[in-house]
C-alpha cells in the first residue's frame, strides 16, 4: 500500500534515512552537488516544521519519496522553495508528479503565490514536472529554476487538503495494524 502524508517532527529520522538511501547521483540532483551523510543529517536537523512542510511518499510503511516546501525567510513573503526526491526504484512511476501535485495544493492553501524549484540542468525529470504544472523554467550557469504560480486558496482546496490528511491518517493507522 502506498500513501502520501505530511511528516511530523517524529518522522524526520525516516526522512533522513530516505535521503541517505539516495544514490550519489540523486543526492547531487537534490542538493546541487555531492553531499555527505553528515551534511544530510545537518539538513534534516535544520528543518523548522513551522516554516516548512515535508511530505513523505510511503510504500509498505517505508518512505521512498519526499517533497519539501520551505517558505522564504523574508517577512511576509508569498514564495517558497520546493525540493523533491524519489529513490531510484520508484522513479519513472509518477511518484514525483504526485508529490509535487500535493505540495502545490498545500502551498496554495498557505497563500503561497509562487513555488520555486531549483535544480541542475541535468535533472530533466524535475524540469518535466515543473512544465506539467504550467511552470516556467529559466536557465543560468548550469542550473534550472522552475517557477510555478499558484492561485489563492478556495474552500474546495482546503477541503481537498483536509480529506487528504484524513485519508493519510487512516492509511498510516492501517499499516500499523498489519
Amino acid at each position: 500500500m502506498s500513501l502520501i502524508r505530511k511528516l511530523l517532527a517524529g518522522d524526520l529520522a525516516e526522512y533522513k534515512a530516505h535521503l541517505l538511501r539516495l544514490t550519489p547521483e540523486d543526492r547531487a540532483m537534490r542538493f546541487a552537488g555531492g553531499v555527505s551523510g553528515e551534511a544530510i543529517g545537518d539538513h534534516v536537523r535544520g528543518i523548522d516544521l513551522f516554516q516548512a512542510v515535508v511530505l513523505g511518499y510511503f510504500e509498505d510503511g517505508v518512505m521512498r519519496g519526499a517533497a519539501e516546501i520551505v517558505r522564504s525567510r523574508m517577512l511576509w513573503s508569498a514564495s517558497a522553495e520546493l525540493a523533491v526526491t524519489v529513490e531510484q526504484p520508484w522513479q519513472g512511476r509518477g511518484v514525483g508528479t504526485e508529490l509535487v501535485g500535493r505540495a502545490l495544493l498545500i502551498a496554495r492553501n498557505r497563500s503561497i503565490a509562487s513555488l520555486q524549484a531549483l535544480c541542475v540542468t541535468d535533472n530533466v525529470r524535475m524540469q518535466r514536472i515543473v512544465r506539467k504544472f504550467d511552470g516556467r523554467l529559466a536557465y543560468l550557469s548550469g542550473m534550472a529554476e522552475g517557477d510555478i504560480r499558484l492561485a489563492w486558496p478556495t474552500q474546495l482546496t482546503l477541503l481537498q487538503e483536509g480529506l487528504g490528511d484524513a485519508w493519510a491518517a487512516i492509511g498510516a493507522w492501517q499499516e500499523r495494524l498489519q
